[in-house]
């Protein structure tokens, strides 16, 4: 992953660019609230999609389609683009599988893993 850049201040948002971060903050406000990983699949999902205009991660697509395939309810990448996870869902069945097998394709990618675990909504 390329290396951090600064943070970028409001005004370098476009108008609907943060009307949609104003929305992605709401789900993900609710999603915290009702322990709804859905919501916050689908926030963090739109906010890397988001950042992708600013700083382009080329494993985006790949990272997408793996949620897709182990069942994920999204994508979690760090603004600065050194940071990602797949969002999956611990009170789906087969959570802990599913985990594993999104763990085995960001291996296969050769992403360097810093740590991973299954929430167990405890």
């Amino acid at each position: 992953m390329p290396p951090a850049r600064p943070a970028l201040a409001a005004r370098d948002y476009s108008a609907g660019e943060r009307r949609e971060c104003a929305r992605m903050l709401r789900d993900l406000e609710r999603g915290v609230r009702e322990r709804n990983a859905a919501l916050l699949g689908r926030a963090a999902t739109r906010s890397a999609l988001l950042n992708e205009s600013r700083l382009p991660k080329p494993e985006l697509p790949d990272l997408l389609r793996i949620t897709r395939e182990t069942g994920g309810v999204g994508v979690q990448i760090a603004h600065s683009g050194t940071v990602c996870a797949v969002v999956l869902d611990a009170a789906r069945p087969r959570a802990a599988q599913r985990a594993r097998e999104a763990r085995a394709a960001l291996d296969a990618m050769g992403l360097p893993r810093t740590i991973d675990q299954v929430w167990s909504g405890a």
